[in-house]
């Protein structure tokens, strides 16, 4: 059963873990504040926002509980 899962960083280990996810067959949304990162991991990513993941109202903004899970 496909999962949605929130990933925060697009970095090294964000970017695997998308990729591996989305192999997977999951639903995937990554967020970080690098447009380059973000980028480049679109093709493994259900949706991904450019923000600053410190940032509470942005986040919200995000419906971070509606996901199954979160890795950061």
């Amino acid at each position: 059963m496909a999962k949605s899962v929130l990933i925060i960083g697009a970095g090294r280990f964000g970017r695997y873990s998308a990729q591996k996810l989305h192999e997977m067959g999951h639903d995937v949304m990554v967020v970080d504040q690098r447009e380059d990162l973000i980028n480049q991991i679109m093709p493994f990513v259900s949706d991904a926002r450019i923000g600053d993941s410190t940032d509470k109202a942005f986040m919200n903004t995000l419906g971070v509980n509606l996901y199954d899970f979160c890795i950061v």
